[in-house]
């Protein structure tokens, strides 16, 4: 039992303070979802438990990267990630009142997280730190061709759909992210996996877990992806009370929602570029950002058709402008397969006007 619990210490703080969460949101002598110094102070722990369970998302998919190859490995992350995104979109879209713009908001939180923000420090650090990191520019220019599509149809166009049209262009968004994402799949897994790999691939060592196989870091990254998910329930009912009580900027909870769902992909991206191996925190972080995308926006309008309920995908003037200059700048600073510390620098700037736009 000891040995477990140093192995899994991630999954073991994860279920304490998912039970703590559970009793204390029943008990008669404390109203956990009721806005107070109590539950901000719970909020804190319980974002604290999620981002620190994140590690053990990141440690379990590593062992299984070093197993299965690129692209598979960093495909495996990139999708348990996006299921806890998909998660805690639905778990917000269903407690208190309707809030049409909430997927859209967290989908765009999301990418200018990913790319600004994550991107930009990989960029940077890794800058830093080497110089110039050289990758696959054919991977580059796949993932930004299909964020421009994506974006463009799911994002961008809604504006101009008539609302009489709304639910056939909603249809077509759906089928149209999901046949195109099932086609990049193909490309990575098969035709073309060797635009998302960079040089010479090398075996990762075992370290801690060594003698572990595929099937328990399957199963005990599938246990803290829904032990996350649980508690990530709790976490959205008290920040979504706690603004409305502490009259906050409401855009503060899709920022932390789309803080929590990049945090597994956000620690191995960023190691990876200290690593001096920035195609990987390039597949982590774009996959990421499809992902995002092609899935969630899918979902976000499925649940809103099957519940008719009012989803609102399209982004406003100053939202739409400051992704596709994300989008412009990502494209340009992958134009050469060479980051360096300028282009990371550039990227986070744009991050921080996105902080600056949403909080003000």
């Amino acid at each position: 039992m000891t040995g477990f619990i140093k192995a899994e210490k991630e999954l073991v703080t994860l279920g304490v303070t998912l039970i703590a969460s559970i009793i204390l949101k029943w008990s008669p002598s404390v109203r956990f979802p009721e806005p107070n110094a109590f539950t901000i102070v719970m909020s804190a722990v319980i974002f604290a438990a999620i981002i620190y369970s994140a590690t053990g998302v990141v440690r379990h998919a590593e062992r299984l990267s070093s197993m299965l190859g690129e692209p598979f490995g960093t495909l495996l992350l990139t999708l348990t990630a996006i299921s806890v995104e998909v998660i805690m979109v639905a778990t917000m879209m269903f407690h208190g009142d309707p809030d049409p713009g909430l997927g859209r908001d967290t989908i765009y939180c999301t990418i200018m997280i990913l790319i600004n923000g994550l991107l930009g420090l990989s960029m940077l650090l890794g800058g830093l730190k080497f110089g110039e990191q050289a990758f696959n520019l054919k991977s580059a220019s796949s993932f930004f061709s299909m964020i421009t599509a994506l974006v463009g149809i799911g994002m961008i166009l809604p504006n101009e759909v008539a609302a009489d049209r709304n639910t056939i262009y909603q249809v077509f968004s759906i089928l149209f992210c999901l046949m195109l994402y099932a086609i990049f799949l193909r490309m990575q897994t098969k035709n073309h996996s060797d635009f998302f790999v960079y040089g010479r691939v090398e075996a990762k060592e075992e370290h801690e877990g060594g003698g572990r196989g595929a099937l328990y870091h399957a199963m005990f990254l599938l246990f803290t992806i829904a032990g996350i998910s649980l508690l990530a329930e709790y976490f959205s009912e008290v920040v979504d009370n706690s603004i409305d009580a502490l009259k906050l900027p409401g855009q503060i909870a899709p920022i932390l929602i789309a803080a929590v769902i990049v945090s597994p992909e956000g620690l191995t991206a960023i190691k990876a570029g200290l690593q001096n191996d920035f195609q990987r925190s390039l597949n982590i972080i774009l996959g990421s950002v499809l992902s995002t995308i092609a899935l969630t926006v899918p979902v976000v309008l499925i649940v809103g058709l099957a519940t008719h309920r009012e989803i609102f995908m399209e982004l406003d003037g100053w939202r739409a402008g400051l992704l596709m200059i994300t989008i412009l700048v990502g494209m340009e600073s992958s134009k050469d397969g060479r980051s360096n510390e300028l282009q990371g620098f550039i990227h986070f700037s744009l991050f921080i006007g996105f902080l600056v736009g949403e909080l003000l």
